[in-house]
């Protein structure tokens, strides 16, 4: 049988207080930018803070993100699809969410917002007024993520079937990205997107 074993709420490289909820699988350090996998501490992953491109007259809080990066590949024989799918705008850098929502919808078309348009991401220091929302979602299966949302987006030029592809994971961050709550109304503060209905 395996023995609890006590984890310490402290940055093992700067001995710091750690931040997250009590729910939370991830505790992050913001002096070294980095979040610890508890399940698996001290296990960590490079931890980047965005910058609100929108100023916030409600709550500000940020939402986890894996932002995952790396390349895709595809193969078919068919010149249309071919075709089609290079004339599609290239992605950035997927951000998949890393709390658990009412509304799924949202993340996924955040995800596809904020790939096309990796510029607008800035990266910040973290303002201590703000609240983190707790990470649910374990950073497991993620290439596997990446590959069916990049088929998702080529499936909106041709049919995907019968088409190869492949996803090559190159690096995963955790990235916390800044939202305003106004009431029982979310706007997220990189491209200002209001994401009504939208709840965790």
């Amino acid at each position: 049988m395996k023995e609890d074993l006590f984890i310490p709420l402290v940055c093992s490289r700067c001995g710091k207080e750690l931040l997250g909820g009590d729910n939370s699988i991830i505790f992050f350090c913001l002096e070294c930018k980095i979040g610890f996998i508890m399940e698996n501490y001290p296990e960590s992953l490079p931890l980047k803070i965005y910058k609100k491109n929108f100023n916030c007259e409600g709550e500000l809080i940020y939402f986890p993100f894996y932002k995952i990066e790396g390349d895709f590949s595809f193969f078919s024989e068919d010149s249309h699809k071919t075709n089609s799918y290079s004339n599609l705008k290239k992605l950035g850098a997927l951000f998949y969410p890393a709390f658990i929502n009412l509304r799924s919808l949202y993340s996924e078309d955040l995800t596809l917002k904020y790939a096309l348009q990796p510029y607008s991401f800035v990266e910040d220091n973290y303002p201590k007024e703000a609240v983190i929302i707790d990470v649910l979602v374990a950073p497991k299966n993620l290439e596997k993520i990446a590959k069916l949302f990049y088929l998702s987006y080529f499936d909106r030029a041709a049919d995907v079937t019968n088409v190869e592809v492949d996803f090559t994971l190159k690096t995963v961050d955790f990235a916390l990205i800044p939202f305003e709550k106004k009431g029982d109304e979310y706007r997220e503060l990189i491209l200002g997107t209001i994401l009504k209905g939208f709840s965790i």
